[in-house]
């Protein structure tokens, strides 16, 4: 690192595994922790549809405002 100094985190996309879904082990863990310690970061973590092109529209349309 050259000392930049990056933006802060506003939103977090959580992308679980094609045979996993948003309330696995670890995106549960990850949705405490930042409720926990930074309450102020929207989290989705949406169920991802088998197909990667509809998973990938659903990232998309779902991350527009972001």
């Amino acid at each position: 690192m050259t000392g930049e100094v990056l933006p802060p985190v506003t939103h977090v996309l959580y992308l679980h595994g094609f045979r996993s879904g948003p309330r696995s082990t670890k995106a549960e863990a990850m949705r405490a922790w930042l409720a926990a310690h930074r309450p102020e970061v929207a989290w989705w973590c949406p169920q991802l549809p088998a197909s990667p092109r509809a998973a990938l529209d659903l990232c998309l349309a779902g991350t527009t405002g972001w």
